[in-house]
């Protein structure tokens, strides 16, 4: 109406999709030095003072990173480094004849255990958490167990120097097995100055332990204070295991 011409200039705002990219809390290995984490798509400035794309952790921890991506969004992203709980204790009993049994209590999921044994042999399978060996000749011998963790790639190893003289039977045993409340052990070690029996859980904690009198071999053990499950009984004779078996209790 003025002389003037009015001109509309349109645009079309795109939304670009945007998913951020979170750092899982991961366990930090005994055995590893250090761990690095990378930002896939941007940079980061980190809680530990560094800026840029990747940094390396020596220690455990709770940590961030503000990371600003190559499209210019930006997110805050917190993460945890934990320290490996991963053990492999091993134990061993004599189980008579030239038989030695071989075990790592608590029985860790989702680990492999590889024993490698006096005669050489390495024997590895998924849960194995006790092997029986059998030829042992006489004198030490060292056992050495490596436990890896699948899930977090975390490993650990232990070994332990195996004594012993000859390859007599082990005049030892429990029964009814499995029992309700109670069973009878019994038990013959010529010339043994001390027994001692202990009685674990699954998760290698002792629930049950007495001195037995070395001249009788029989005793009642009553375990009717413990809840069904499987335990392991031992016999220590002058502090050598000399006598290993696993029991059930099912009280219906």
């Amino acid at each position: 109406m003025n002389g003037c011409v009015s001109t509309c200039i349109c645009a079309t705002v795109q939304t670009i999709p945007f998913t951020p990219y979170h750092f899982p809390d991961t366990t930090l290995c005994t055995d590893a030095s250090s761990i690095t984490f990378t930002i896939p798509d941007g940079i980061g400035s980190w809680s530990t003072g560094t800026i840029g794309q990747s940094e390396t952790f020596t220690s455990t921890g709770l940590y961030t990173v503000d990371v600003t991506t190559l499209n210019g969004c930006s997110y805050i992203d917190t993460f945890k480094l934990v320290e490996s709980t991963l053990t492999a204790p091993i134990d061993y009993a004599n189980l008579g004849n030239c038989i030695f049994h071989f075990f790592s209590l608590p029985q860790q999921a989702n680990c492999v255990y590889t024993w490698t044994l006096p005669n050489g042999s390495v024997i590895g399978t998924t849960n194995d958490f006790y092997h029986d060996h059998t030829g042992i000749s006489n004198g030490e011998s060292l056992v050495t167990l490596v436990i890896t963790d699948t899930i977090t790639g975390c490993s650990t190893v232990s070994s332990i120097t195996v004594k012993w003289k000859g390859c007599n039977p082990v005049a030892a045993g429990v029964y009814p097995n499995p029992f309700s409340n109670e069973f009878t052990l019994e038990y013959h070690f010529e010339f043994a100055e001390k027994i001692d029996l202990v009685i674990y859980d699954m998760t290698g904690q002792p629930v049950y332990r007495e001195a037995l009198d070395v001249s009788t071999e029989e005793r009642v053990i009553d375990l009717q204070h413990l809840a069904n499950g499987v335990y392991v009984v031992k016999l220590l004779v002058d502090d050598s295991i000399e006598y290993h078996q696993r029991i059930a209790k099912e009280n219906h």
